[in-house]
C-alpha cells in the first residue's frame, strides 16, 4: 500500500471537510444574524391589513441589532475653551455652584445658564433674518454655526428643521457612534450673524456594554404591537431603525445608560418607540 499517497489523500479529505463544516457555520451565523423574508412579508402583510403601510417594503431591517446598552456622559462644560466657543473671550461667571452643577455667565447680551444636564443659552441682540431655504440649506447652515460652538457633524443628527421668523430652526440630538440616542434634545436657532438660542440636555458618548443576543426581540415581532395602536392608523411608516433610548427621569443624571429601541417613523412625522427588550410602548 503506498502511504504516502494515502495520507495526502486523508489530508485533503479533511482539509475539504474543514471547508465544508466552515462554510456550514459561516451560513447558520448569517441565518441568526437577520430576519427571513418570509418573516418580513408575512409581518408586512398583517400590518397592511390593519391599515399600516409602507413607502417601501425595504425599509424593514433585515438585519438584526446587537443587544446593547449605551452609556453617555453629560456634556464636560463649564471649562474655560469650550465657554469661551459659546460666549467669547470676556465673559463673567454670575452664578456657581459646583457641587449642584449650577453655572451662570454672562457677556453682553449672550446669557449661558447649565443646571445639571440643562443647558439655556440666549443671544439678545437685533435679530438679522435669514431668506426662506429648502430644509436642506437650513441644515447645512446649523452645521456650520454649531461647529462654532464645537458640536462636530459626526456626533449628531437632526430630528426636525424649520423656519420661522426669519430664524432657520432645527432639533437636534446625539449619535453614540453610529446609534441614534432617543429622548436627548438641543433646540438650535440661528440669524444670519449667529446662534442665538440653544435649549436642552445634551450627552456624549462614553462607551457600550455589549449582552447576550437573546434579550433582544426581533424587530418583526415588535412591528406586529403596531396593530394595537387603535387610535394611530392610517399610518404609514417611511423609516425603521434601532435606537439608544432615555428616559425623561434620567436626564439630570451626569451618567446615563441607554437602552435599544425599536423606531418606527410615520411619513407624517409621527414617532413610535417600543422597548427592543420587551416590546412595550415607550416614550
Amino acid at each position: 500500500m503506498n502511504w504516502g499517497r494515502a495520507k495526502t489523500i486523508l489530508i485533503l479529505f479533511f482539509l475539504l471537510l474543514n471547508l465544508c463544516l466552515g462554510g456550514i457555520l459561516i451560513y447558520m451565523n448569517q441565518t441568526e444574524a437577520s430576519l427571513s423574508d418570509e418573516v418580513i412579508r408575512n409581518t408586512i402583510q398583517l400590518l397592511e391589513q390593519n391599515n399600516i403601510s409602507f413607502t417601501e417594503h425595504s425599509i424593514v431591517p433585515k438585519q438584526k441589532f446587537p443587544n446593547q446598552n449605551v452609556i453617555l456622559s453629560t456634556l464636560k462644560i463649564p471649562d474655560e475653551k469650550s465657554t469661551e466657543l459659546w460666549l467669547g473671550k470676556g465673559y463673567a461667571e454670575l452664578e456657581k455652584d459646583s457641587l449642584s452643577h449650577h453655572y451662570v455667565y454672562v457677556n453682553g447680551g449672550k446669557h449661558l445658564t447649565i443646571e445639571k444636564t440643562r443647558i439655556h443659552f440666549t443671544h439678545d441682540k437685533t435679530l438679522v433674518p435669514l431668506p426662506l431655504v429648502t430644509p436642506k440649506e437650513i441644515q447645512s447652515y446649523l452645521e456650520e454655526r454649531l461647529k462654532q460652538f464645537g458640536f462636530q457633524q459626526n456626533e449628531y443628527y437632526f430630528k426636525k428643521l424649520w423656519f420661522e421668523n426669519g430664524l432657520y430652526q432645527g432639533i437636534i440630538a446625539p449619535y453614540a457612534d453610529d446609534v441614534r440616542v432617543i429622548g436627548v434634545e438641543l433646540t438650535v436657532a440661528a440669524d444670519s450673524d449667529s446662534i442665538v438660542y440653544l435649549s436642552g440636555n445634551w450627552f456624549t458618548d462614553n462607551g457600550k456594554e455589549l449582552l447576550a443576543d437573546d434579550g433582544m426581540l426581533d424587530i418583526t415581532a415588535v412591528m406586529a404591537n403596531l396593530i394595537y395602536l387603535d387610535k394611530e392608523p392610517p399610518i404609514v411608516l417611511e423609516e425603521i431603525y434601532c435606537g439608544a433610548y432615555v428616559s425623561k427621569e434620567y436626564l439630570n443624571n451626569k451618567t446615563v445608560t441607554a437602552v435599544p429601541a425599536y423606531v418606527f417613523v410615520a411619513r407624517d412625522g409621527r414617532e413610535f418607540y417600543f422597548d427592543a427588550r420587551s416590546g412595550e410602548r415607550i416614550g
